[in-house]
């Protein structure tokens, strides 16, 4: 049986949306939300990182992430490290983490200018993220070298785990 991919954003949890060190606060859930705004962008605040969190209502698997801006090529993020089932993890952690099996990074990848921009998704090791409840992208550098990365486009490509949904059960009525 082959399991077909799509994006998992109705997967989202609202609640366990987040970004580090982005500008606008406001922009998270515009991004990064069931129904996001096509004008919305995230951009980095301090420096040129950015430490995004996508946690799930169910386990699911990732196969790729596309993940880019179409505004500027020299604010898009180059420089990416993807984590998994780390919803606690900072800004030190992230920079000093290295890949598995030395590290907790599932991969540590340098965009191409397609995959910077959004054009091109970024592959990633299906065999790591089997069984995933959230995945962070830390954006440690630009294409630019700028003081300021911007993401316009997260897209998160996999398939649910199936499981059996608690909530979604009926409660039997016994007639004895």
């Amino acid at each position: 049986m082959t399991t077909a991919f799509s994006s998992l954003r109705e997967h989202a949890d609202p609640t366990q949306l987040s970004v580090l060190n982005v500008a606008d606060a406001d922009s998270v859930r515009a991004v990064l939300g069931r129904e996001p705004i096509p004008s919305a962008y995230l951009q980095s605040d301090a420096d040129e990182q950015l430490l995004i969190s996508i946690g799930y209502n169910q386990g699911v698997k990732i196969s790729s992430i596309r993940l880019g801006s179409a505004a500027s090529l020299a604010h898009a993020p180059k420089k990416i490290k993807v984590f998994a089932n780390e919803p606690t993890l900072d800004f030190d952690a992230a920079d000093q983490a290295e890949e598995v099996p030395r590290g907790t990074a599932v991969a540590v990848l340098e965009l191409t200018e397609e995959q910077a921009t959004g054009k091109e998704p970024i592959q990633l090791r299906f065999v790591r993220l089997q069984s995933v409840s959230s995945i962070q992208i830390f954006v440690e550098s630009n294409q630019g070298e700028e003081d300021t990365t911007r993401v316009d486009t997260i897209e998160v490509i996999g398939a649910p785990i199936a499981t059996t949904k608690m909530g979604d059960l009926k409660a039997v009525e016994d007639d004895h």
